[in-house]
């Protein structure tokens, strides 16, 4: 998550593109919310296509991109006297992340950004040049270690006979979701540590490491160009990066409509500046749909009914957004982090 600005210095597009992320990080999880992951894809092919093409991954690393900025802003801001606080803030937010992913939901990406995140002040002191050049070696590091795993399987994995089927999650680890859909509070929480677990193996596996950080160092970059600030003046660079159907495509292309003064996208804003308890929230009404404890629709619903939910928890967090911004100052997550990181009284309302 990226930080928070004060009221007078925000700027909207980043908000607006803050709030689009969210909900588009939202319509990729209520596919692990509510178990369907682990569906076969034939159950619902359009709704996994379309997810898998335009939403899978993009959110997450516009989300990365957005914390490198604010990183870079702060230090904009404050100098080398911004630092130690950033790093304050980083280790609130992994208590946070880590009260998230444990009780809450194991999907977590809080604790991955804080831990990352400390990396942030060594790449400070790089020029742009150079951040430019670790960008592009951070998220080639992916494709260049699957290209030498595809290698290494084809040379010796491909003539090992399989002993036995490929049955995806081990029967006792199944076991434990299953419950997890039908059970009470307990084997949630449960089940949700065996998931963590398997969350980070994951994250090991599919080299994520190297893509969120190489997000941050580019979010940086935007912000020594002057791109973050003032997107209104880099026009026509953003109008190159909306070119491609990538996570930069998409970043520019919320950016331009930003510019451009189209009230749509601007709706969003609200949810961008409490993006941290709207990303909050999403874990807690999903869970409660879906597991045991609560309306228990694990396993129960298609890929289609998943985001017509998170399509119509978005379109509740907007107005809810709006209406609680035009109260108070900070949404109620982000007060509580700027009051843990300051560690002095903070007026919440407006």
């Amino acid at each position: 998550m990226t930080s928070a600005a004060p009221t007078t210095e925000r700027i909207q597009a980043l908000d607006v593109l803050r709030g689009v992320a969210v909900a588009g990080i939202l319509v990729a999880n209520v596919l692990v919310f509510f178990g369907i992951f682990m569906i076969p894809e034939s159950r619902d092919p359009v709704a996994r296509f379309v997810e898998r093409v335009f939403v899978d991954g993009k959110f997450y690393s516009i989300f990365s991109l957005l914390f490198g900025i604010g990183f870079g802003l702060q230090l904009a801001r404050g100098g080398e006297a911004a630092v130690p606080r950033f790093k304050r803030r980083l280790r609130v937010l992994l208590a946070i992340g880590a009260i998230h992913a444990l009780l809450i939901w194991a999907g977590d990406i809080l604790m991955l950004y804080a831990l990352l995140g400390f990396m942030m002040p060594w790449f400070a002191r790089k020029s742009n040049r150079d951040l430019l050049r670790w960008t592009v070696i951070l998220l080639a590091v992916p494709t260049a270690l699957y290209v030498i795993a595809l290698a290494a399987w084809m040379l010796v994995g491909s003539g090992v006979p399989q002993t036995q089927p490929n049955t995806g999650v081990p029967a006792g680890i199944l076991s434990i979701f299953e419950t997890m859909g039908r059970g009470g509070v307990k084997d949630a929480i449960k089940g949700n540590l065996v998931f963590v677990a398997i969350r980070w193996a994951d994250l090991v596996a599919t080299v994520r490491f190297p893509k969120v950080l190489g997000m941050f160092v580019l979010g940086l970059w935007t912000v020594r160009a002057g791109i973050a600030q003032s997107p209104a003046t880099h026009r026509a660079t953003l109008v190159r990066w909306s070119l491609p159907m990538l996570a930069l495509g998409y970043a520019a292309s919320v950016a331009l409509l930003v510019v451009h003064g189209r009230r749509l996208v601007t709706a969003f804003a609200p949810v961008g500046r409490m993006a941290l308890t709207n990303y909050l929230m999403h874990s807690i009404i999903c869970v409660t749909l879906s597991y045991g404890f609560g309306l228990g629709l694990w396993w129960r619903i298609s890929a289609s009914t998943a985001m017509l939910i998170a399509v119509a928890i978005i379109a509740l967090q907007i107005p809810l957004s709006a209406w609680w911004l035009s109260r108070y100052r900070f949404g109620p997550v982000e007060w509580i982090w700027r009051r843990l990181t300051y560690g002095a009284p903070l007026a919440l309302r407006a």
